[in-house]
């Protein structure tokens, strides 16, 4: 998963280069704003897409790591982020409103977690009272 989470995270600045034409740094982040797959519409599609490759965890997973990533581009103080596009002008949301989806997406990860692990691996009713073999 970590891989899952990585890749997404990284991957989505590869638009920087497609919108600037160019591979040179310089180019890719003096953008005037970030690219439309900057936005919710990406971060659903690649969760949808990688759920039906890999099964509902990792599509959580690229899903989470795309909308983290999202959500730190939108907190700086940089080029405009097309979060909500097509539904809104790309904009700064600010480092409140960034923290705030950072703790929202960590309590939906931690949901998630738990829906999807296996039972518990603690100690049984009975082991615990000495019953148990």
């Amino acid at each position: 998963m970590l891989v899952t989470a990585i890749a997404a995270a990284l991957a989505i600045d590869i638009d920087h280069a497609v919108a600037a034409r160019s591979v040179r740094i310089r180019a890719t982040i003096s953008l005037p704003t970030r690219p439309r797959t900057h936005s919710l519409v990406t971060a659903l599609g690649a969760g949808a897409a990688v759920t039906a490759a890999a099964g509902p965890v990792h599509g959580w997973v690229a899903f989470g790591a795309l909308v983290s990533h999202l959500l730190h581009d939108a907190g700086d103080r940089a080029a405009p982020t097309p979060l909500l596009w097509p539904f809104a002008r790309a904009r700064q949301v600010g480092r409140r409103r960034q923290a705030a989806g950072t703790a929202v997406l960590a309590l939906l990860s931690v949901a998630v977690s738990r829906a999807t692990a296996g039972p518990s691996r603690g100690p049984s009713a009975a082991g615990a009272d000495g019953g148990g073999a």
